[in-house]
């Protein structure tokens, strides 16, 4: 109960503290010998993406405190929930699988394979019609061609090329 009530504003808490640790954390990473982008620009950037988003976490918390119902309302959705045991399994087989596969496959094939599933098996069942299922497969390629580019052209990083090197 203590949870349902203040979770939201825990959790943005806890990644606020996480996110400063963070920052500073990356600032001890030796620099850069070349000069430009170092071993900490990236670490830094994930920093402040997770404190302002632990900024609109606690925000949320905030709300979800003023706006508790009542104790009798809160047995009757207990009721209704029910925890999704299977969604978990999968999860956890199917980064498990990815992990396995990045290298030999290579990260597009791989990673393509694991959000376009993990999307699915996510999503809720009235939202995985032929097009909903078009769109997930889009939204996979598209994001991960762009991170791919992202990490070889602009961050001049490689990332397995498996079966496609």
């Amino acid at each position: 109960m203590f949870f349902k009530k203040y979770g939201d504003l825990v959790a943005g808490i806890f990644f606020l503290a996480l996110s400063f640790f963070l920052y500073i954390m990356a600032d001890a990473l030796p620099p850069s010998i070349l000069g430009g982008i170092g071993s900490d620009f990236f670490p830094k950037i994930m920093a402040i993406a997770t404190c302002i988003l632990s900024f609109f976490q606690i925000r949320s918390g905030f709300k979800t405190m003023r706006s508790r119902k009542p104790e009798e309302k809160e047995a009757a959705e207990e009721e209704e929930y029910k925890p999704e045991y299977l969604r978990v399994l999968a999860t956890i087989a199917l980064f498990t699988i990815y992990v396995f596969t990045l290298g030999p496959v290579g990260f597009l094939i791989s990673s393509t394979l694991y959000l376009f599933l993990q999307i699915i098996v996510l999503s809720p069942k009235d939202k995985r019609s032929l097009r909903d299922i078009i769109i997930y497969a889009i939204i996979s390629i598209v994001s991960c061609v762009v991170i791919y580019f992202v990490f070889r052209r602009g961050l001049n990083l490689m990332l397995p090329t498996g079966i496609l090197g």
